[in-house]
């Protein structure tokens, strides 16, 4: 049986489920509009949509973009699409999908053993036409209905940074020196960080105008973007879908100012 995943404050725009287990293995056939595959640092943010789940209106898309630092957020139709999203927590995972009597079934399926910092999500647009339930529940009817925000957000414009660095490590135990929220503010934790990585020629810092963020890729290679918006950091990475030896590593500063929170979470103060 299907189990339903509560979300306060969503009902009606997003519809979460335990994955179900498919009888024919077989990736869904994306439209292509949106074909995502990226990483957020913070685990506590898999909260939005734990698992495997679909969303049907423009609203819970705007949320989801919005929480995982989705940028730009691609447009959808929702009245001939649906977005199929998943997450993982170890470094790569697919969807295996069927679709029987309109009930879309799905389970997501990856590397259980190497568990890495954060976690993976997939966000893929799909055809709605013919699609009536999803793991066994039936799917509402289409919601276009577009967020209007009385207080518009102010996105900081980017800068270029100070610091900019990038590496490979050959050891995979090593990611786990990452900092938990994928951000150092203090000198501590930045020598600690250039310790346990081997970082050669680290430049200087100033964490009184400066916070450094920190992310980590299984695949050859990947960009880092943090962005600014209503005094909340926003950081998302993504990259190519290999498996190299190791991992890849960047640590890229942003200008402080302002900055109030980390994924909507408080600044650390060390």
């Amino acid at each position: 049986m299907a189990r339903l995943f509560a979300f306060a404050g969503l009902a009606g725009l997003l519809l979460g489920l335990a994955g179900a287990r498919v009888g024919s293995a077989a990736e869904p056939k994306a439209t292509g509009t949106v074909d995502i595959f990226s990483s957020v640092s913070d685990p506590d943010l898999e909260k939005f949509l734990p698992g495997v789940g679909v969303i049907y209106g423009q609203k819970e898309w705007e949320r989801l973009a919005a929480a995982w630092g989705i940028k730009p957020v691609p447009k959808v139709d929702f009245g001939k699409e649906i977005l199929l999203v998943g997450t993982w927590r170890g470094p790569a995972f697919k969807f295996l999908s069927e679709i029987k009597n309109g009930d879309l079934k799905v389970e997501v399926v990856g590397d259980k053993k190497d568990a890495q910092p954060g976690f993976r999500y997939r966000v893929v647009s799909l055809k709605r036409d013919g699609i009536t339930k999803f793991n066994g529940v039936p799917l509402p009817a289409p919601d276009t209905e577009t967020v209007v925000d009385p207080s518009p957000r102010v996105e900081r414009k980017a800068e270029k940074p100070t610091v900019s660095l990038s590496g490979d490590i050959k050891d995979a135990a090593l990611v786990s020196e990452m900092p938990a929220n994928g951000v150092i503010v203090s000198q501590k934790q930045y020598d600690a960080l250039v310790k346990a990585w081997g970082i050669k020629d680290a430049p200087k810092v100033d964490f009184t105008k400066n916070v450094l963020v920190v992310g980590t890729w299984r695949g050859s290679m990947f960009d880092l973007t943090p962005v600014v918006t209503d005094g909340n950091l926003a950081v998302s990475a993504r990259g190519t879908k290999d498996l190299a030896p190791g991992f890849r590593w960047r640590v890229v500063s942003v200008n402080r100012d302002g900055i109030k929170t980390v994924q909507g979470k408080e600044l650390p103060r060390e």
